[in-house]
């Protein structure tokens, strides 16, 4: 397996230069890690955010227990981080997954921002029973707008999947 140069605090430095971070995390995640960076997330929220805090908190748990749940290399670190553009406030999870579970991944994504959209006429049954064991239509219908995902080739093993929600604040 030859491993491809993949920095980490490259792909961290990308947010710290565009955005103003409300939480930063790289490392293995626990629940008592989860609380205290939910606790961070929370006192860091601007007044206008605070009547969002509810959803932002649910889907940054939501989230945050997807990347514990669903790592596949606990040696590579997860990530985790809260970042206010102008008008949005934007959740990034990201960890590793088997390229087996790319595609597993990008259909969970899809079918939660397909499914989640009204006008939708089918039978969302079987998708929504995939996309259960991840909360990604709870992630979509908490933010109100698409779940995004991008990934980045670490070796032939691992990829580093990122999750992005982003909340119009």
């Amino acid at each position: 397996m030859k491993a491809l140069h993949f920095d980490i605090n490259k792909y961290l430095d990308q947010y710290y230069a565009t955005s103003d971070v409300l939480v930063s995390f790289k490392g293995m995640l626990t629940e008592n890690k989860i609380g205290r960076l939910l606790d961070e997330l929370e006192s860091n929220l601007n007044k206008n955010e605070r009547e969002l805090r509810s959803s932002i908190l649910i889907a940054a748990n939501e989230m945050l227990d997807n990347v514990v749940k669903y790592t596949s290399n606990k040696i590579l670190p997860q990530v985790f981080i809260a970042i206010r553009k102008m008008d949005t406030l934007q959740l990034i999870t990201a960890n590793t997954i088997t390229p087996i579970q790319v595609d597993s991944l990008r259909n969970a994504v899809y079918d939660a921002n397909r499914l989640s959209q009204p006008k939708t006429k089918i039978d969302h049954s079987e998708a929504k029973e995939k996309n259960k064991k991840l909360g990604l239509i709870d992630v979509y219908h908490k933010t109100k707008n698409p779940i995004q995902i991008n990934f980045y080739t670490i070796n032939d093993g691992s990829i580093f999947a990122e999750v992005i929600a982003t909340f119009k604040v």
